[in-house]
């Protein structure tokens, strides 16, 4: 049975405890508001741009099938192929380190407060890099698995938080204006960088994708709408002076003789980390692979363990360093951008080299 490959349910399992996690670990910045209604209404206009930006990538899929995008490229010519590859191994390693930062930050912040964290964080991706080893199918079935807990678990927290809820914390919506709200939303849905994930893992998904990415958009439409209102109607302006304002829920809410919620739920966001840092690891080991074919898994595994972790461990001694690395808004979108072009760019290669390849067949014959 092949360990690389994964079930199209599994794949999305992965991509939604990915933005589950992204949504715990969303901080309050200087020029972020977690008070104003906007915070509710927005997931419906970032879905929107996201399907706009999507529609590369299921054009892609309609046409390629069963093809990743690196190979799809090499088609063209054998350096795009490596190019491509490229480019996806770096933006992923960037969201890795982004990941591992923020998960650092809040461990050391709200788990164990001014503890260093260094040797956990290490260990942690160590771990990760040995479930990445294990394979695309394994971490696709402990994703299932975890997210049936997980989504169980954010339940049962809005449950018990629902008796906090004020309507006096509502806002009206464009209160800081109209531009305001459209920087969000574009801000809000670079975050999405699971539109890169579907082309390049296009080989090693057995099942019909198109129909599981539309349930994944409706579920992670849903999840966004709900988290934005609890945190807008439970915490208000209390939001804007916490770190980690969704987590923040967790602490409010209790349930019989567990008086500090928040202690279980911190142990499914480990998990889930590990789970996300696992898939992200996988993703850049297997992508190294079309840039250096001969290299062993091992090795290419060991390189992105060096990377992500020399990163992280190089943030962490310094909030400045987290703040311009982590923080820069304008390094997502680009990323988010090319995500979204990378397959059209793909497709009309392609194309491109069928006619030629057509018209020249057509001279030899005539």
């Amino acid at each position: 049975m092949n360990k690389n490959v994964i079930s199209p349910y599994g794949l999305f399992s992965c991509l939604l405890i990915g933005r589950i996690m992204n949504s715990v670990m969303i901080i309050v910045t200087s020029d972020t508001v977690f008070s104003d209604s906007d915070l509710i209404l927005r997931p419906f206009f970032s879905i929107v741009v996201i399907l706009v930006a999507g529609l590369p990538v299921l054009l892609y899929i309609k046409r390629f099938r069963v093809t990743g995008i690196t190979e799809a490229a090499a088609r063209i010519k054998p350096v795009y192929g490596k190019v491509t590859a490229c480019i996806y191994v770096v933006i992923y390693i960037y969201i890795g380190i982004r990941a591992t930062s923020r998960f650092d930050l809040f461990t050391s912040s709200v788990m164990l407060p001014e503890t260093n964290m260094t040797i956990f964080i290490v260990i942690l991706l160590i771990v990760c890099t040995y479930n990445a080893m294990l394979g695309l199918r394994t971490i696709g079935r402990t994703s299932m698995v975890l997210l049936i807990l997980v989504e169980l678990a954010i339940f049962t927290l809005v449950m018990f938080s629902l008796k906090e809820v004020d309507y006096l914390n509502m806002t009206p919506f464009f209160l800081d204006g109209v531009g305001a709200f459209v920087k969000d939303v574009f801000i809000s849905a670079s975050y999405f960088f699971e539109l890169g994930i579907i082309p390049l893992l296009l080989s090693k998904i057995r099942g019909n994708t198109t129909k599981a990415f539309i349930i994944f958009i409706i579920i992670v439409l849903l999840q966004t709408t709900l988290s934005a209102f609890m945190i807008v109607s439970t915490l208000g302006n209390f939001a804007n002076i916490q770190l980690f304002p969704a987590f923040s829920i967790s602490s409010i809410g209790n349930i019989g003789i567990f008086k500090r919620l928040d202690a279980a739920i911190t142990a499914f966001w480990i998990f889930g980390i590990v789970v996300r840092l696992s898939f992200i690891i996988y993703i850049c080991t297997d992508t190294l692979s079309v840039v250096f074919p001969k290299m062993k898994s091992g090795v290419r595994a060991a390189v992105v363990l060096a990377c992500i972790s020399s990163a992280a461990l190089f943030i962490s001694n310094k909030i400045s360093r987290f703040a311009i690395l982590t923080q820069r808004y304008p390094l997502m979108l680009v990323c988010f951008f090319l995500i979204s072009v990378l397959p059209s760019l793909v497709l009309l290669g392609n194309r491109k080299k069928e006619r030629n390849n057509k018209k020249n067949e057509e001279k030899i014959v005539s």
